[in-house]
């Protein structure tokens, strides 16, 4: 079935050598933020072993002794996994990340493996991916509150000096709280359009609705709006598969599942 990837800047080593498997291999689609960019690999070197000790208290070195590189012959060290599709983040790659630190070991590239990625067409479907994306995210209230807290965010960290007036501090902090609504209806995700701008299927948008406000526990929860759009993609998936006739089935097993 579709395979939607969610990762951040903090997706570090073996979550983005999954990744790039994913995308490389052409089995999913990557969806959030360029990743870490951790590509090394290192031991741990005891120092106790040079020298008898009651207790060990010597330390350890730690030692980078490889490098991981895709199938495709570049590396995951520095400059992470890019995204197929972006979604928004307060995470600074600035601030966070291997290209953050000045003695980061640099990217590099070596010859490709002779690998074969999946017939799946997801190279031809992701325009249409990305075209519904940035339409839902520009008209869900959700996703549009998350950017102005994220904006509100980085001009907060990028200031080098705070008011000591109590007043003015409390003006600021009503400024950048998050509205409350009394209809908090509006907050839920919406059902998105057929990227395909054909009629939708009663049996999907049924789906849709089940999928975004089921709650197992009964119990009312804070909305994930990163975590329903990386949901909203997969379903945007699901349509694709489900106007080629050699994806119908599949699609629609995933659906009754």
């Amino acid at each position: 079935g579709p395979l939607a990837v969610l990762v951040n800047r903090f997706s570090a080593s073996a979550s983005e050598i999954f990744a790039a498997a994913i995308q490389d291999y052409g089995r999913g689609v990557v969806v959030g933020q360029q990743t870490f960019g951790k590509g090394s690999v290192q031991n741990l070197f005891s120092l106790d072993r040079y020298k008898r000790a009651d207790s060990p208290g010597f330390g350890q070195l730690t030692l980078t002794i490889a490098k991981y590189y895709r199938v495709t012959g570049g590396s995951t060290q520095n400059r992470g996994v890019n995204p197929d599709i972006e979604l928004a983040s307060a995470i600074d790659p600035e601030q966070i990340g291997e290209s953050s630190q000045k003695t980061a070991m640099p990217w590099d590239q070596i010859s490709p493996t002779n690998f074969k990625a999946g017939d799946s067409g997801l190279s031809d479907e992701l325009p249409a991916l990305n075209r519904s994306h940035i339409t839902r995210a520009a008209n869900d209230k959700a996703y549009q509150e998350l950017l102005g807290e994220i904006d509100a965010f980085k001009e907060a960290r990028a200031r080098k000096s705070v008011s000591l007036n109590l007043a003015l501090r409390k003006a600021e902090r009503d400024k950048h709280k998050k509205p409350v609504d009394e209809d908090n209806s509006d907050l839920s995700p919406e059902v998105p359009a057929d990227p395909t701008d054909s009629d939708a299927d009663p049996e999907f948008s049924l789906v849709h609705g089940q999928l975004m406000t089921a709650d197992t526990d009964g119990e009312e929860e804070e909305p994930d709006v990163i975590l329903d759009e990386a949901a909203q993609i997969v379903i945007d998936m699901i349509y694709l598969g489900s106007q080629k006739p050699w994806k119908a089935s599949a699609a629609k097993a995933t659906v009754n599942n």
